[in-house]
């Protein structure tokens, strides 16, 4: 079952690689350590748009196989 991601979704997912590609560019310009942060807190906004995915996912099926059992 394909589903389209919902907003906040995309949000969380845009906002973990533009924290990531930050983080990167500010190592290569001598920023290592606000660069390292930028770069795990991206890591921290890609988790939890996994976690927020599968949850969703979850509310989904459990939805549509209560509905098949009425």
């Amino acid at each position: 079952m394909n589903r389209q991601l919902l907003e906040t979704e995309k949000n969380y997912l845009v906002c973990s690689i533009l924290m990531i590609i930050v983080g990167v560019v500010l190592c290569i310009i001598n920023k290592v350590g606000l660069g390292a942060c930028s770069i795990v807190i991206g890591i921290v906004f890609l988790i939890v748009f996994f976690a927020m995915v599968k949850k969703n996912n979850e509310e989904e099926k459990s939805k549509a196989s209560g509905k098949d059992n009425e």
